[in-house]
This record gives C-alpha cells, sequence and structure tokens, in this order.
C-alpha cells in the first residue's frame, strides 16, 4: 500500500501537468473543450489532495 507521502507526490506532479496543459491552451488558444475538461480535472485532484493532506493531519495527531 502507498503512503500518504507518495500519494500527494503523484497528485502534485498531475496538478502541475495539468497546469502546464491549461497554460499551453491558453497560449496556443485551441481547444477550449480541452480547456475546460483539464480545469475540472485540476479542481478535483486539488481537492482530492487537500482532503488527503487534511486526513492525514488528523490521523498524526491520534
Amino acid at each position: 500500500m502507498m503512503d500518504v507521502q507518495a500519494l500527494l507526490r503523484i497528485l502534485i506532479t498531475a496538478i502541475a501537468i495539468l497546469i502546464g496543459i491549461i497554460l499551453l491552451s491558453l497560449v496556443l488558444k485551441v481547444a477550449g473543450v480541452l480547456l475546460g475538461i483539464a480545469i475540472k480535472l485540476l479542481l478535483v485532484l486539488l481537492v482530492f489532495a487537500i482532503a488527503i493532506r487534511f486526513f492525514s493531519i488528523l490521523a498524526g495527531k491520534r
């Protein structure tokens, strides 16, 4: 089973890649659909990363 730090590292990498895709699509002004999907996916990953971090902090206090 993966530990929380490894999972957070993977999520942060995915978030960074998505930000790159969003910036690239803004610069090229192409694929408005791709931009919409990337922004929605970014928001989901950010919420997921924040939730995992929150629960890991709570688990650490026990």
